[in-house]
C-alpha cells in the first residue's frame, strides 16, 4: 500500500552523478509480519506474450530469504518506413524504404536474496539476479528509387535472419551498521555485474523488377558480433550527528567498467564460390573506464530553516583501444559535482526551497564510441566517435511544495546549462548512403517549469505532472545552421483508482509534444496503458487485464533537413493488444514498489 510520495529536487552530492535530476518516490507501508510467502503468477496476451512465475519468501527471527523465477515469451514486430529527398543530385531523385521487423524472445530470469540481522547495530545481506534471453530476429527492407517525377526507377529488397543471445548476472553484498549514537551509521555495498550479448546474422540483397520479381541476388552475407559488458563497484556511506542541528555524510564511490566487442563480416565471393572477410566491417575493440568518486555533505536544521551543502569529487580514466587497427584513445578527466539545498518551511503545509546541482552523461556506449562501420542497411550506416567528452549539466532549481492530508502540490522552475551535449549528426555522400555519428555541441540551455500533484492514500492514488521549457543549442562549433532553438511540453500520469475493496482501475498516460533539434524535428510521443485488477479469496487470488496502447499510438518519428537531403523517419512497434494474467499469493507478500498494475510487462 502507498503511504506517502515524496517529490525530491536536484539530488544531492550523494547520489550518482550521472543522467538528469528530478525523482518522484512512491514510499510503501511496510510490514513487519513474519513467517512463509510466496506467490504465482500466469498471463497471456493477443500479441503472443506468455509469461510465467513464481516467488517464495520466509523470514523468521534475523533471517530472510527470497527467490523468484520468472518466463516471458513475446512478439515484438516493428515497422519502419523512411523517405528521403536527395538534393544534392541534379536532377533530384527520391527514395522510399518499408521495413518489418520481428522480434520472438524467450527470456528467463532467477532472483535471489538473503539477510541477516548479525546483532542490534549490524545487518548483512546478498541479492543476486540471473537472466537469459534468446531472441529470433528477422528484417525485411524494400527499397524504392523514384526519379524526379516521382516514377518508379529501380527496386531491391533485403532479408535478415538470426538469433540474439543474451545473459546477464548481477549480485551485491551489502553491509550495514548502527553506532550507539542516533543517526550514527555506516553501510558499504560491493556489486559485481557480468554480460553477454550477439549472435549470427545471415543476409540477402537481391535486386528486383519494377513489378518485384527478384532478377539477381546482390549480395549474401553472414555477420556475427558479441558484447561483453562486465562492471565491479563499491560503496561506502558513513553518516554522523555533529550536533542537534547539524549533521555530516560522507562517502566514497569507486567503479571499474569494462567492455570488448567483436564483430565479424563475411561476403560470398561468387567468383571463387567462397566466403570472404569484408575488412571494412570487423571491429574488436575493448573500452575500459575508471572512477574514483569521494563526497561530503553537511546539513543544518535550525528552525523552519534547513540547509544542504555539498560536493563530489571524481577521477575518471577511459581506454578505448581498437585492436583491428591498433589505435588507442584515452581520456582522463576530472569532474566536481557541487550540490545545494536551501529549504524554508512557512508551515506545516508549505515549504519553499532553492537547489542546485552538477549532472553528468558519460559516453560509455558501444554505439556512440566505435568508429568502424556498422551497417544498418547498406544505405544506413551508423559510426561512433571514440573522441567524444562527457556532458555536464547543471541544474538550478526553485521547488514551491504545499503538502496537505494525502495531497502534495509543488511547482519548480527550472534553469539547465549542458555542456558539450551529446548530439546525433547525419550526413549523406555521393553514393547516397547515410552516416550517423555522434558528436558535442558547445551548450544547450533549457528553461521552464515542473508541476506536479501527487495524491497518497484513499480511493484515488497516483502523480499527475507537465513540464514546459525552451530550449536553446549552440552548435557553431560543428558548422553553421546546426543550432536550433524550440518550445517543448510533456504530460504524465500514473493513477489508481479503488472502486470497491476488490476492485481497481489503474491508468498511465505520457505524452511529449514535438520538438526541434539539430538538423530537423522530433514529432510527439504518446505511451498509454490502462489496466483492471478484481481481487479474489480473500486478496489471496486476483485477475488483471491491461490494455496496451489502446489508440495504436506508440510510434518514432523524426525529420531531418540538411542542404544535401531532407528526411523523414517513422518507427511503429505493433504493441496493441490484451494482456491477461492471474495472480495467487499466500502468507505475507513482498513489496518490491508501488502497488503497481502495469508493471514492466508491456512490451517495448
Amino acid at each position: 500500500m502507498v503511504d506517502k510520495v515524496e517529490v525530491i529536487p536536484n539530488p544531492s552530492a550523494r547520489e550518482n552523478p550521472e543522467g538528469d535530476a528530478g525523482i518522484i518516490n512512491i514510499v510503501l507501508k511496510q510490514k513487519a509480519d513474519e513467517g512463509r510467502s510466496g506467490g504465482l503468477t500466469v498471463g497471456g496476451g493477443t500479441t503472443g506474450h506468455v509469461d510465467a512465475g513464481g516467488n517464495l519468501g520466509y523470514e523468521r527471527g534475523p533471517l530472510s530469504l527470497f527467490g523468484s523465477y520468472g518466463f516471458l515469451r513475446d512478439n515484438r514486430p516493428r515497422r519502419d518506413t523512411i523517405f528521403r529527398v536527395n538534393d544534392y543530385q541534379s536532377p533530384l531523385t527520391y527514395l522510399e524504404e518499408a521495413g518489418l521487423r520481428t522480434q520472438i524472445p524467450l527470456a528467463h530470469t532467477l532472483t535471489g536474496s538473503v539477510g541477516y540481522q548479525l546483532g542490534e547495530h549490524d545487518a548483512l545481506s546478498a541479492d543476486a539476479d540471473y537472466s537469459t534471453r534468446n531472441e529470433a530476429e528477422t528484417y525485411s527492407l524494400l527499397y524504392r528509387d523514384l526519379d524526379s517525377a516521382r516514377t518508379l526507377s529501380a527496386l531491391s529488397d533485403r532479408f535478415t535472419r538470426g538469433t540474439n543471445h543474451e545473459f546477464n548476472f548481477e549480485a551485491t553484498l551489502a553491509y550495514k551498521h548502527g553506532f550507539a549514537a542516533k543517526g550514527h551509521k555506516l553501510s558499504s555495498e560491493l556489486r559485481v555485474v557480468r554480460a553477454q550479448e550477439g549472435g549470427p546474422n545471415g543476409i540477402i540483397a537481391r535486386d528486383l523488377a519494377l513489378d518485384g520479381t527478384p532478377s539477381d541476388t546482390s549480395a549474401l552475407e553472414r555477420q556475427t558480433s558479441w558484447e561483453h559488458p562486465d562492471e565491479n563497484s563499491l560503496r561506502l556511506d558513513y553518516v554522523r550527528p555533529l550536533s542537534s542541528v547539524l549533521r555530516l555524510e560522507a562517502g566514497y564511490r569507486g567503479s571499474l567498467q569494462r567492455f570488448h566487442t567483436r564483430l565479424d563480416t563475411q561476403v560470398f565471393d561468387t567468383a571463387q564460390a567462397a566466403w570472404a572477410p569484408d575488412s571494412t566491417r570487423i571491429s574488436d575493440f575493448t573500452y575500459r573506464q575508471v572512477v574514483h568518486a569521494a563526497y561530503g555533505i553537511l546539513d543544518a536544521q535550525r528552525g523552519k530553516f534547513l540547509l544542504q551543502g555539498g560536493i563530489r569529487v571524481e577521477r575518471a580514466t577511459t581506454q578505448f583501444h581498437l585492436l583491428t587497427t591498433g589505435a588507442t584513445y584515452a581520456n582522463p578527466y576530472n569532474s566536481v559535482f557541487p550540490s545545494g539545498l536551501i529549504a524554508y518551511n512557512i508551515d506545516d503545509t508549505h515549504q519553499v526551497k532553492l537547489s542546485y546541482s552538477t549532472r553528468i552523461r558519460r559516453p560509455d556506449d558501444t554505439d556512440l564510441l566505435d568508429p568502424t562501420a556498422h551497417y544498418l542497411d547498406p544505405l544506413n550506416i551508423s559510426r561512433g566517435n571514440p573522441y567524444l567528452k562527457p556532458e555536464y549539466i547543471r541544474a538550478l532549481e526553485l521547488g514551491l511544495q504545499r503538502t496537505a492530508d494525502r495531497l502534495t502540490l509543488q511547482l519548480t522552475p527550472f534553469f539547465r546549462h549542458t555542456v558539450d551535449a551529446v548530439r546525433t549528426i547525419r550526413t549523406l555522400d555521393t553514393a547516397g548512403v547515410m552516416t550517423r555519428t555522434f558528436a558535442n555541441v558547445s551548450t544547450s540551455d533549457a528553461y521552464g517549469a515542473d508541476v506536479t500533484i501527487a495524491r497518497s492514500g484513499g480511493r484515488l492514488s497516483g502523480f499527475a505532472g507537465a513540464s514546459a521549457f525552451r530550449q536553446v543549442s549552440n552548435a557553431s562549433n560543428l558548422g553553421p545552421g546546426l543550432s536550433a532553438k524550440t518550445f517543448g511540453w510533456t504530460a504524465r500520469t500514473n493513477a489508481s483508482f479503488r472502486v470497491s475493496p476488490t476492485f481497481d482501475l489503474q491508468a498511465l498516460l505520457a505524452y511529449q509534444a514535438p520538438i526541434t533539434v539539430e538538423q530537423g524535428r522530433v514529432a510527439s510521443r504518446t505511451r498509454f496503458t490502462l489496466a483492471a485488477r478484481k481481487k479474489l479469496r480473500n486478496d489471496q487470488m486476483s485477475i488483471t487485464l491491461r490494455v496496451i496502447d489502446p489508440f495504436n499510438t506508440s510510434r518514432e518519428s523524426s525529420t531531418t533537413i540538411d542542404p544535401r537531403f531532407y528526411q523523414v523517419s517513422d518507427r511503429r512497434r505493433v504493441i496493441r493488444g490484451l494482456l491477461l494474467s492471474v495472480n495467487w499469493m499466500f502468507g505475507r507478500p513482498r513489496q518490491h514498489g508501488r502497488d503497481d498494475l502495469i508493471g514492466n510487462e508491456t512490451p517495448q
